[in-house]
């Protein structure tokens, strides 16, 4: 996962970029520290695993669906 210091800098450049392209349609998502767990959401070499990359796109898919109007739910990343 990504440490607060290094979130926090790419959150500022995604704001900076905004205003320098005048582009509204730039946004920064960050995801919760705790989000994966050391058992069954990473594998080798602390990478996510599937059912990690399940839980990625469901806090992904809660961001999208709100800037995308979505009506639907994340239920169906979990099929």
């Amino acid at each position: 996962m990504i440490k607060e210091a290094c979130s926090s800098h790419v959150r500022e450049l995604v704001e900076v970029f905004r205003i320098l392209y005048t582009d509204a349609n730039l946004f920064f998502v960050g995801l919760p520290g705790g989000l994966l767990n050391l058992g069954e959401d990473l594998g080798s070499d602390s990478r996510p695993s599937y059912h990690g990359h399940k839980k990625i796109a469901g806090q992904l898919f809660q961001s999208m669906s709100m800037v995308l109007n979505w009506s639907t739910d994340a239920s169906e990343i979990y099929e």
